[in-house]
C-alpha cells in the first residue's frame, strides 16, 4: 500500500458511489499506486475526519448544506 489517503465529502449519495466505484475501479488497474478513501455526507462529518486523520488529499462538494 503506498499510503495516499483520500477524503470525500458530499451529501449526494450517487455521487459518493460513483467516487467509490472510481477510486476501487483505480486500485484494481494501479495496485502499485493505491488509494484509501474515507467517505462522508455532510461538511461537519468532513471536518471531523480531517481533524481526526492526515489525509494525503480531500475533496469536498462546493454546495454542500450548512
Amino acid at each position: 500500500m503506498s499510503g495516499r489517503h483520500l477524503l470525500y465529502v458530499d451529501d449526494i449519495e450517487t455521487q459518493r458511489v460513483l467516487f467509490k466505484d472510481a477510486i476501487e475501479e483505480w486500485n484494481e488497474a494501479n495496485p502499485e499506486a493505491e488509494f484509501t478513501i474515507e467517505i462522508k455526507d455532510g461538511f461537519e462529518e468532513g471536518v471531523a475526519a480531517l481533524g481526526r486523520t492526515r489525509f494525503d488529499g480531500a475533496l469536498f462538494d462546493l454546495r454542500l448544506p450548512a
